[in-house]
C-alpha cells in the first residue's frame, strides 16, 4: 500500500500494518506526527533543538514499543503521552522549567474574561503573561499547551497526562484564574503609571 492509499488509513489501521511486518510504513506515522509533536514539545521547553531531540526520542520509543499499543484506543493520545513523558524527563534532568511561547488564543480568552482594556501595550502584556506561565506548575502548563495549542479535548488530555477529565478541567480553570489575576494586576499598574504621568 503506497501513496494516497496509505494516507486514507486511520492512525490505528496504519499502526496495525506497521506491526504486521510493514515497518517502512512507520514513515507515514512520522509524517503525520512530527510537526504537531514538535509544536507541543517546543511549547513546553521553548528551545527548538531540545524539542527536536524530545520528538526524535518519542518517535523512536513509540516505534520500539508499538506492539504494546492497544489499537482499540486512540493512537494520538498514546504518542502525545510518550512525548509528554520525554519532556518531563528533560525537566527533571534540568531541575527547572523553561518558559513557553504565549498562545494568542489564550491571551484573547483571558483578556475577554478579565475586562482588561484593549489599549494596553500588547508586547508588555505578552511578556507579563509569559512570565506568569513560566511560574505555573508543569501540569498546568502542559494542560494549557494541549488545550490551546493542540486543540485537545479534556478526555484526550486526560489520557495524555494520565489523570481524570475532572482534574484536567480543574487544572485548566486554575491556570486561567492565575493568569487572569495577573492580567488584572498588570492593568492596575498600567493605570497608575498613566495617572502619574497625567
Amino acid at each position: 500500500m503506497r501513496g494516497l492509499s496509505v494516507k486514507v488509513l486511520s492512525d490505528e489501521e496504519l499502526v496495525e500494518k506497521v506491526r504486521k511486518n510493514n515497518q517502512e510504513l512507520y514513515v507515514e506515522v512520522v509524517r503525520r506526527y512530527q510537526q504537531p509533536l514538535f509544536r507541543y514539545a517546543f511549547t513546553l521547553v521553548h528551545d527548538s533543538d531540545i524539542a527536536q531531540d524530545i520528538v526524535q526520542e518519542a518517535l523512536i520509543k513509540a516505534y520500539t514499543n508499538l506492539r504494546s499499543f492497544n489499537t482499540k484506543k486512540k493512537f494520538s493520545s498514546w504518542i502525545y503521552r510518550i512525548t509528554h513523558n520525554q519532556a518531563m524527563d528533560h525537566f527533571r534532568s534540568q531541575r527547572k522549567l523553561v518558559s513557553f511561547e504565549l498562545l494568542p488564543e489564550l491571551v484573547s480568552s483571558l483578556v475577554s474574561k478579565s475586562d482588561v482594556e484593549v489599549t494596553l501595550d500588547e508586547t508588555l502584556l505578552r511578556e507579563k503573561i509569559d512570565h506568569v506561565i513560566d511560574q505555573l506548575p508543569v501540569q498546568y502548563r502542559s494542560v494549557v499547551a494541549l488545550y490551546y495549542l493542540e486543540g485537545k479535548k479534556y478526555a484526550e488530555i486526560g489520557e495524555v497526562m494520565k489523570v481524570p477529565e475532572g482534574t484536567v478541567a480543574t487544572w485548566l480553570r486554575r491556570s486561567k484564574i492565575i493568569l487572569a489575576k495577573a492580567l488584572q494586576e498588570y492593568e492596575q499598574k498600567q493605570k497608575k503609571r498613566h495617572e502619574k504621568k497625567s
